[in-house]
């Protein structure tokens, strides 16, 4: 079955020809021509080129659509950061042993 197949690179080529042709005959299919691939390739390029233009912010339109207000709120800012700080001095306060 793989006696084809030797590890070379032509013998992985010739493997891969032969399950290709193996995969034609069963399902009925045919490579596809150029001109196929061609027209493929042109549609791909059509969707992607339609999906880039919706994901595309526009100059009037900075804030991207105006879908949500992804600032904090203005009473978020009324509120001060607050630091933990020891009032006790000592500067041996941490909690790790010294070994020395």
């Amino acid at each position: 079955m793989f006696a084809d197949n030797d590890g070379s690179k032509e013998g992985r080529r010739a493997e891969r020809e032969r399950r290709r042709q193996e995969h034609y005959a069963k399902t009925g299919g045919k490579p596809k021509t150029p001109e196929e691939i061609a027209e493929m390739e042109r549609q791909r390029r059509l969707r992607m080129e339609e999906a880039e233009n919706a994901w595309t912010v526009q100059d009037g339109d900075e804030d991207g659509g105006g879908g949500g207000d992804f600032m904090m709120e203005e009473d978020d800012e009324d509120e001060a950061y607050v630091e933990d700080v020891d009032e006790g001095g000592d500067e041996d306060d941490e909690d790790v042993m010294d070994l020395d």
